[in-house]
């Protein structure tokens, strides 16, 4: 299924993660579930992949399914 998601980059300064000043969009292609838990996760894994940043410097502020 597809999804478009809206996404905020963090980045490690040596002591904490700095927000940046911007949102980021994206469609990325991921497996069909119904369990919101699993799905967060799939779309955080998939968004890691594709622009090439560890889950933990991607803040996912929302997403939408796509036909």
């Amino acid at each position: 299924m597809k999804i478009e998601v809206k996404y905020r980059l963090f980045n490690w300064n040596g002591r904490n993660y700095i927000a940046e000043n911007f949102n980021r969009s994206s469609i990325i292609e991921v497996a069909h579930t119904e369990n919101e838990a699993e799905l967060d996760k799939l779309i955080k894994s998939e968004l890691s992949i594709e622009i090439n940043k560890p889950i933990n410097e991607i803040k996912v502020l929302k997403f939408r399914r796509l036909l």
